[in-house]
């Protein structure tokens, strides 16, 4: 058996995170559920003489709290696999990549890809990024590595709550920027959206 490939590292990686994030999605759409019938996972059934409560639908209620409860269930396993294969990740990176990175001057790297948006008081935002910057490099991560844009969702999870060096050309100038991936009251853990150049 051959030694995965850092892009099938990455891609497996990013199936996680995917399969996390519909997990996710799941147990919010039955949180919804409970609140629309004005309990939580923990409140009585039953009224004060032991009868089923009138004003919920028990059955709902109870499917939804067990299928929450496996789901948390399935959430903490997918986690630590991501975690796992985060780590995958970088080891490979490391293997794969190193004199690339060191041997490109900054002057001389392709973008990467172009921010489009940068949402108020995000983490991005923090940093100073700036519509239309160029990231050259993001972390360890620049355009000469294959499915180099593919591997940012997976560095970002990785680095959550720890800095990150971004490099990026802002109106024919480099700019070095630190950004610090974490969740604010927005999506994702930068508040921006970076796409593809």
């Amino acid at each position: 058996m051959t030694k995965p490939t850092y892009a099938e590292l990455v891609e497996n990686a990013q199936k996680l995170i995917g399969r996390k994030e519909a997990l996710e999605r799941e147990i919010t759409e039955l949180q919804d559920v409970l609140r629309t019938q004005g309990v939580g996972m923990t409140e009585s059934l039953t009224d004060s003489e032991g009868f089923p409560r009138a004003d919920v639908d028990v059955y709902a209620v109870r499917n939804a709290r067990v299928r929450i409860i496996q789901l948390r269930n399935d959430h903490t396993g997918i986690m630590k696999e991501i975690e796992t294969a985060l780590h995958q990740v970088h080891a490979q990176a490391k293997v794969e990549a190193p004199s690339a990175v060191e041997t490109t001057r900054d002057e001389d790297l392709l973008p990467l890809a172009k921010v489009n948006a940068v949402a108020p008081d995000s983490p991005a935002a923090e940093a100073d990024f700036r519509r239309n910057d160029l990231v050259l490099r993001f972390g360890d991560i620049d355009a000469q590595r294959i499915n180099s844009l593919t591997a940012l969702p997976a560095l970002v999870a990785a680095n959550e709550n720890r800095p990150l060096r971004v490099l990026v050309r802002r109106e024919e100038r480099l700019v070095r920027l630190t950004v610090t991936p974490h969740k604010w009251s927005g999506q994702g853990l930068l508040g921006c959206h970076i796409v593809p150049v």
